[in-house]
């Protein structure tokens, strides 16, 4: 290919008078590969047909041969920009729910799903997960992915999803058998399982926080991350410059727990460790974003609406009427109340944001799509 760019570098400058020193077809193949332009060609070139001589393009020769240097010869040819987007995927497989999320490489979620699977009830008294769990789970997550794909065409990504971390969390490390589903859904989906620790799982829920409205608003302050899924709770105290100084997982959640024993624990575990007075409450989690739906009155859901929501009872506030809510939120609705009575000037708050935002975060800060 060099040889035929200098020839065609030669050919250019008037070095070369007659057609036959190389072939037109080459030079076509060259220039359409550097440049995505085919150059100017003269009449009854060889390698060219009738057809292609009238439709050929009619590039000009600075153009078409743009990657071709003066004195100094040839300028290796530049990687070329695939126009478009690339996009990242989040997949949070928990012990409640899944969730794909849709990255574009600023971070921006642009499509996002959710489908209750409940795989954390599906541990047997042996600690194995049924077959029936390897089957409609995995099932449901190559559907997601399938639908993520396709939606990152529809986004304009040329080759789909590039990059996309898959985590499970709580269900899997409870799992004997976890090996054996991360290698089942390997093959449905073709993409790699991570089962992540509890300490991981907390690391990336703080990160996911990092520019959460409610905190952007009370930037300086010390503030509590509750964050409550189907089958674990992770605590988090970050103080004045942002930084974790403890952090603690509970192996309680939604599904293995009322809102009652999971406040309780979230209590018992705040008592043990002595940290100084907190300014904020924030709590991540479905339990807490079904709550702040019913809070608001809203009729469907709306994440606008429901990030940064109050969710404890202001003074002279009419409290809620707790038998009227749906389980999820009856769940939410306790651990509130139970923070609220142990802690009752310290505002708390809802947020939408969780591990699928941590995901993204933590790879756009280490590689670039």
């Amino acid at each position: 290919e060099v040889r035929l760019l200098e020839r065609l570098e030669s050919y250019r400058n008037g070095k070369v008078n007659s057609a036959h020193h190389m072939n037109a077809a080459h030079v076509k193949t060259i220039c359409t590969r550097y440049t995505k332009k085919s150059p100017p060609l003269p009449k009854n070139s060889p390698g060219l047909t009738p057809h292609e001589m009238r439709n050929r393009p009619r590039a000009s020769g600075a153009r078409a041969i743009s990657h071709f240097g003066g004195r100094g010869g040839l300028v290796p040819p530049q990687k070329q920009t695939q126009k478009g987007k690339h996009m990242f995927l989040a997949f949070d497989l928990g012990s409640n729910s899944y969730i794909a999320s849709l990255a574009d490489q600023n971070g921006h979620i642009l499509w996002e799903t959710r489908r209750v699977v409940r795989l954390g009830t599906q541990l047997s008294p042996d600690g194995a997960l049924s077959p029936e769990a390897f089957e409609r789970p995995i099932e449901v997550a190559r559907a997601m992915i399938d639908e993520a794909r396709a939606k990152a065409a529809q986004y304009g990504a040329p080759n789909g999803i590039l990059e996309s971390r898959c985590v499970a969390t709580r269900a899997l490390r409870a799992a004997s058998n976890a090996n054996a589903f991360c290698g089942a859904f390997a093959r449905c989906t073709g993409l790699s399982l991570d089962v992540i620790t509890c300490d991981e799982e907390a690391r990336l829920e703080r990160l996911g926080q990092t520019n959460a409205p409610v905190i952007l608003a009370h930037a300086g302050q010390p503030w509590l991350l509750i964050d409550v899924g189907g089958g674990s709770t992770e605590l988090s105290w970050i103080d004045e410059t942002h930084q974790c100084t403890w952090t603690q997982s509970l192996n309680i959640g939604a599904l293995s727990g009322s809102g009652e024993r999971v406040g309780a624990h979230i209590l018992q575990a705040l008592a043990s460790h002595t940290c100084a007075p907190t300014r904020l409450i924030v709590c991540a989690g479905s339990v807490f974003s079904s709550y702040a739906q019913h809070k608001l009155g809203l009729k469907d859901y709306r994440a606008d609406a429901v990030e940064g929501a109050r969710l404890d009872d202001e003074p002279h506030a009419m409290p809620l009427d707790l038998a009227s809510l749906d389980d999820a939120s009856h769940v939410g609705a306790h651990i509130v109340r139970s923070l609220q009575n142990a802690h009752p000037d310290t505002p708390i708050y809802a947020t939408t944001r969780g591990l699928r935002h941590g995901l993204i975060a933590d790879f756009l800060a280490k590689h670039t799509l």
